[in-house]
Formats: C-alpha cells, sequence, structure tokens
C-alpha cells in the first residue's frame, strides 16, 4: 500500500522551493535597458548563457534567459571590465531610520573587535 501522506511530506519543501523562486516575466537585471556605456551580458558563474541571448533582455525579451533574474546583468562596455555581476536583490526594505555605521558599529564596538584589550 502506498502512503500518499508521506508522499506529499517528502515534496513539500520541493514545491515551497519552488514557488518563491524568482522566474517569470522579464526578471533580469538588463530589463528597460542598460545605462549609457554599458551593454547587457551572461553571467559567468551561473547557467551557460551568452551575451548576445541576454543583449534580448533589454530589449523586452520576457522568456529565458530574461525571466531569470541572476542569469544576464548590465556591464561597462569597455574592454577587460570585470564581469561580476551585481548581488541578487534581497527585497528587504531598508531601515532608514537605522545607521550602521552610527548605532550598530560604533567606535567603541570597533575598538573592541579590532583592539582588543590587553591585560
Amino acid at each position: 500500500m502506498r502512503h500518499p501522506i508521506l508522499f506529499t511530506t517528502l515534496l513539500s519543501p520541493l514545491v515551497l522551493h519552488v514557488s518563491h523562486a524568482q522566474t517569470g516575466g522579464n526578471l533580469s537585471n538588463c530589463k528597460g535597458g542598460c545605462d549609457l556605456g554599458e551593454v547587457c551580458i551572461g553571467n559567468p558563474f551561473s547557467q551557460p548563457v551568452t551575451d548576445a541571448q541576454c543583449n534580448k533582455c533589454a530589449g523586452g525579451q520576457y522568456w529565458w534567459p530574461c525571466n531569470f533574474e541572476t542569469l544576464c546583468f548590465c556591464n561597462s562596455i569597455e574592454e577587460n571590465a570585470p564581469r561580476a555581476p551585481p548581488a541578487p536583490k534581497s527585497r528587504i526594505k531598508v531601515n532608514e531610520l537605522l545607521d550602521p555605521c552610527r548605532d550598530i558599529l560604533t567606535e567603541e564596538v570597533f575598538d573592541a573587535i579590532v583592539q582588543p584589550m590587553s591585560e
């Protein structure tokens, strides 16, 4: 006899993971085109995707590879420019009232981390 409840339970994490994936529509960092002096290129640390495939994202293409946030990104057109993709968006709201340098990493905290008190 099969156990459908156990089967559903085992697949639940997979279903939750897939439902939170950022796919669909044009999610690339090239959506709407790149700034002057930039071109849409493929992410070398991701799925194999060419610059030519990513160039279509800037023009509004909404299927692969443009429907994944991290596959294509705008980068400088200068020769030998580093191909470092931007960090994925966290979608966490920024707390504009909190200044990390003033409120979290104070000079006292910094000194305690960098220069431990000697006995």
